[in-house]
């Protein structure tokens, strides 16, 4: 018989709704930056990016295969001799940079702070006008520098999501 409200519980149709709200759930959950993702992507960051002199030649690499997939991305950088990733200007906006990057990576866990600090970010990007799609090749240069320096250990879609977690809100 009728078990009154109850009986819509069981019905094929909410046990459809249900198996797409899941799939829906774990597509979202799996597409974004997910904390295992962020812990996988600070612990390579924290590998690839160390100290000192390790720390120049990465941006050097970082910025060869930038610009190697923008050549035209150098005028912007004009001021601090784009031209040249070895000069002494160049190197010291690099670290800027990717000091940038790695506040950025620090924060994926606290958005409160982390979108503050994008904020910022994308304030100063706007000001000179940088094409967004010159964050998305920054990012292949980042995520395949990485993967070099890693001797390919790390985990590709984890830098995607939480990359695209970074520069999406400085695009925006």
């Amino acid at each position: 018989g009728d078990r009154g409200p109850c009986s819509i519980r069981s019905s094929p149709e909410v046990k459809m709704l249900r198996t797409v709200l899941c799939i829906a759930m774990l597509v979202a959950v799996t597409s974004a930056c997910s904390r295992l993702d962020i812990m996988k992507v600070k612990e390579q960051w924290g590998q690839a990016f160390r100290d000192g002199n390790s720390r120049e030649s990465f941006g050097q690499a970082v910025w060869r295969a930038f610009f190697s997939l923008e050549p035209s991305a150098r005028r912007f950088f004009s001021r601090v001799d784009g031209d040249e990733v070895k000069s002494k200007k160049f190197i010291a906006h690099s670290m800027r940079v990717l000091s940038g990057l790695d506040t950025s990576l620090s924060l994926l866990d606290d958005d409160n702070v982390l979108s503050e600090n994008l904020a910022h970010l994308k304030g100063q990007h706007d000001e000179r006008q940088i094409p967004a799609y010159y964050f998305d090749r920054l990012g292949t240069a980042l995520i395949e520098v990485v993967s070099n320096t890693l001797e390919g250990c790390m985990d590709r879609d984890a830098w995607s999501n939480c990359y695209a977690k970074i520069t999406d809100a400085i695009k925006a």
